[in-house]
């Protein structure tokens, strides 16, 4: 099919070209076939960046490059940059970065249109290469990026985009219309989300695990905000099993009647009470935590309520149901903020998630050391200090552990601290101190060492002239000899407990005293000696006899 324009004007004076109605591109025949959807295009510069399903069932995503107007296409060397059912995706550049928000299948089915989340990237590329974007996070709503995957409402289980925009009169707002498909089926229902598009640069990738490892024994949690409108029993809050009957391998959540109060009660092969009464118009935090073949954990508000000993190897993933499963009877109220994660959530991680909506995951970083503030040598084996670390995910960093053995043998963890007291190990020598650290969830760092040179030896030093007991007069010469494997730093002489003139710091190690000042009368001098760690050494005092008229000295004696 040939190529043909078509223009109009809009009602506030924009021109639009219409490019090959009513038929493909040609350029985009040759290199898709007949298969394909143009999910979005990006315009950088005079470059034009298009992104393409290149399968019926969506599985893959390409980019292809057009700098001649969209005359022509070049695919992408790096094609596909997705796959594993991924579709859709919606692009825009804003403040130096690329992003894209793309659905992902939640399982990796293929084209199994409801079990898919809403990805988020940065890249400081159009072409979204796996070596130049960065993940971060499933997905973008209402202000919060979502470190485990985001599924919204009891109407719309799992989300798709439908629409997003980003006109320049919106500034810094990004607007994002997404829709999920109930069960299965091609209806929708949608919803609005904002966010603040100056707030993307600053968020912190994490490691991309687009699909999720759940069934047989695999570890996992799922945790949600539910509020109850009305209590009856019977009312599912989730489920995740072959489908909406409890005859099969299930997880269910509901509420139960026991007695004369309405609980939650969890089915694992039956059904088990978990939680004090409920009350309508009051929001739980719930979550399950399946500990692989060893049993299942449930949380109310952030406390264990009950274990069950249950292995689910045979749990097929392939329905979730939030809010209500085939027959069962609906949920009167609403779920938000439903969260999986493929891991055994632990206490505190659960914790953390209903005080502050997220989990830590992430070891503390920066980790370093140094001792002496950055010496490098010490006379003494008490030592100082000065550590430090940051956590990126927020929960503090909570405990050190200090050891001289970069295997940490036989030290224990301690409070964190950025300044400690150490005591070095005995022995003269190079002395290595390694730190590492814990956050509040129990995360620990790579270790991170500093060096210092040990030496206790003092210096040797003696005083050579004058000699001892001799009689001195006029200016003589004071003269020492000192050594130390270290290397002597200064020598310093001392004339009755007072300083004999300036520290000497090189050899000849010598001083002048000038006797005529002096009173007739015994002197005692001696000289200290500090080598390059500051180890210091006396010598052996010595007396002398000062004489300012040495004839008269003679003829007294």
């Amino acid at each position: 099919m040939n190529r043909y324009e078509e223009s109009h004007t809009s009602s506030d004076g924009t021109t639009f070209t219409k490019i090959n109605s009513g038929g493909a591109n040609p350029g985009l025949t040759n290199l898709f076939g007949a298969n394909y959807d143009i999910d979005a295009v990006m315009l950088v510069g005079t470059t034009y960046y298009v992104y393409a399903s290149g399968s019926g069932d969506h599985g893959v995503l390409n980019v292809y490059i057009s700098t001649d107007d969209l005359q022509t296409f070049t695919a992408y060397s790096g094609n596909p940059i997705f796959s594993d059912g991924t579709f859709c995706p919606t692009v825009w550049n804003y403040d130096g970065y690329y992003y894209m928000l793309l659905p992902r299948d939640i399982i990796g089915s293929g084209n199994t249109l409801y079990n898919h989340g809403i990805a988020l990237y940065r890249s400081t590329s159009p072409t979204f290469d796996l070596n130049n974007r960065q993940y971060l996070g499933y997905a973008i709503v209402n202000d919060k990026s979502y470190d485990g995957y985001y599924l919204d409402t009891p109407e719309v289980p799992t989300t798709d985009i439908y629409r997003t925009t980003y006109p320049s009169q919106f500034g810094n707002v990004l607007y994002m219309l997404y829709a999920g498909a109930v069960n299965g089926s091609l209806v929708f229902a949608q919803s609005l989300a904002t966010t603040t598009l100056s707030q993307l640069s600053s968020l912190t990738p994490i490691p991309e695990s687009p699909v999720m490892p759940y069934g047989g024994n695999a570890s996992s949690s799922y945790g949600f905000w539910v509020q109850f409108d009305s209590l009856t029993s019977g009312e599912e809050v989730f489920s995740l099993s072959v489908g909406p009957t409890i005859s099969t391998p299930a997880v269910f959540a509901l509420v139960k009647t026991s007695g004369a109060n309405e609980v939650l009660s969890l089915y694992l092969n039956g059904y088990r009470y978990t939680s004090p009464p409920l009350a309508i118009n009051t929001p739980y935090h719930i979550v399950i935590v399946n500990n692989g073949a060893t049993n299942h954990q449930v949380y109310l508000n952030g406390v264990l309520v009950g274990t069950f000993a249950y292995n689910n190897g045979d749990l097929d993933i392939t329905n979730l149901y939030i809010g209500e499963a085939g027959n069962i009877t609906q949920l009167h109220g609403y779920i938000s903020d439903f969260r999986m994660y493929p891991q055994s959530l632990t206490s505190a991680e659960v914790s953390s998630l209903y005080t502050t909506g997220s989990i830590d995951t992430a070891a503390p970083t920066n980790g370093s050391i140094s001792i002496n503030s950055g010496a490098i040598s010490t006379n003494s084996r008490n030592v100082t200090l000065t550590t430090s670390a940051t956590d990126p995910d927020g929960s503090s960093v909570y405990q050190m552990e200090l050891s001289e053995d970069p295997s940490f043998s036989g030290a224990s963890y301690q409070a964190y601290a950025t300044s400690a007291s150490f005591t070095l190990s005995l022995g003269d020598g190079a002395k290595t101190v390694y730190a590492r650290f814990k956050d509040g969830m129990g995360h620990q760092s790579a270790s991170s060492s500093a060096s210092i040179f040990l030496d206790t030896t003092p210096p040797s030093i003696s005083i050579t002239s004058p000699a001892n007991l001799a009689t001195v007069s006029s200016t003589i010469p004071v003269t020492a000899t000192a050594t130390s494997t270290a290397g002597i730093a200064s020598v310093q002489f001392y004339l009755d407990g007072s300083p004999l003139g300036a520290a000497v710091t090189s050899s000849p190690y010598t001083t002048s005293w000038n006797t005529a000042s002096a009173a007739n009368a015994s002197h005692t001098l001696y000289a200290l000696a500090t080598d390059s760690y500051s180890n210091i050494a006396s010598s052996t005092s010595i007396t002398t006899d000062a004489c300012k008229n040495v004839l008269r000295c003679m003829l007294s004696d």
